[in-house]
């Protein structure tokens, strides 16, 4: 596991950057949008494939040589994009920035205190078998509804973002903490919409976060930025999920007050990021 998420977090820059490059033609918020529709697509699918392999032989090493097939065209997909693309005819590279911008340190800290108050799956999860919301053998159902979810919806505010810029998110995070209430105190019947409002702000996020990042920082830093980025995120979602840990103990109205306030507090910072990312935009 550990292997797993430091091969992700040394590739995420880089594939990040090829995105934003990629990009450029149809609109980030749509290209971005689209890539989260399909890792999400492989999401479900990969589980699935490996489900009904170890169904079938009752052991994981044909599952594991399965996986390799998908990896393996990874692979050749990129070295086929390295081939088809040309440099020729290209315009000449805009003057290149030496440091990141302002605006792009707060808009870190504005993503930050989204995830600090983004409540993590496994502790919904928790909540709803512990309390028996609903039985152990539809979790993964939930969670695998939850990616369809995130696609679709990462496809809708990839678009909205290419027409509305960055303010769009706050409609996501709006939507994505009501996953609070409705998971934590809701009961029964708020299972469900709990998961989809998760799953809609995920993927708001999964199409407008790093999209935003694209249109104001230049190529020559993106790398630095992306990673810069993804390192506060994530610091920031785990002490959220501890935070958050802890307070379940303590008080579920505490600890959906806790996510509400950090989230809420996210989107007015993104509303108001409008104005000087656009001033940014237009001056790079």
């Amino acid at each position: 596991m550990v292997a797993e998420r430091t091969g992700k977090s040394l590739r995420g820059p880089a594939r990040d950057v090829l995105l934003s490059e990629a990009t450029e033609v149809v609109g980030h918020g749509s290209g971005f949008g689209l890539h989260a529709a399909m890792d999400q697509t492989g999401a479900v699918l990969g589980p699935l494939l490996v489900a009904a392999s170890v169904a079938r032989t009752h052991h994981f090493g044909s599952a594991f040589l399965l996986l390799a097939l998908p990896a393996a065209g990874a692979f050749i997909a990129l070295l086929f994009a390295r081939w088809a693309r040309s440099s020729k005819g290209t315009p000449p590279p805009a003057p290149a920035r030496r440091n990141l911008p302002n605006v792009f340190w707060i808009y870190v800290g504005a993503a930050g205190l989204l995830a600090l108050g983004f409540v993590d799956f496994p502790l919904l999860a928790f909540h709803f078998q512990k309390n028996s919301l609903t039985s152990p053998q539809m979790i993964p159902l939930l969670y695998a509804g939850a990616m369809g979810v995130n696609g679709l919806t990462a496809l809708i505010f990839g678009r909205l973002f290419d027409r509305y810029g960055i303010q769009i998110i706050s409609i996501g995070i709006l939507v994505s903490l009501l996953a609070l209430p409705f998971g934590f105190l809701a009961g029964t019947t708020g299972v469900y919409i709990s998961v989809a409002c998760w799953a809609t702000g995920l993927g708001a996020q999964d199409a407008t976060l790093r999209s935003g990042i694209s249109e104001v920082v230049s190529m020559n830093k993106r790398g630095t930025a992306f990673g810069a980025f993804n390192a506060a995120y994530g610091v920031l979602w785990f002490l959220g999920s501890v935070a958050m840990g802890v307070l379940y103990d303590f008080s579920l109205v505490a600890l959906v007050a806790f996510g509400i306030c950090a989230q809420a507090l996210a989107a007015v910072v993104f509303i108001w990021l409008r104005w000087p990312l656009a001033r940014e935009k237009a001056a790079g």
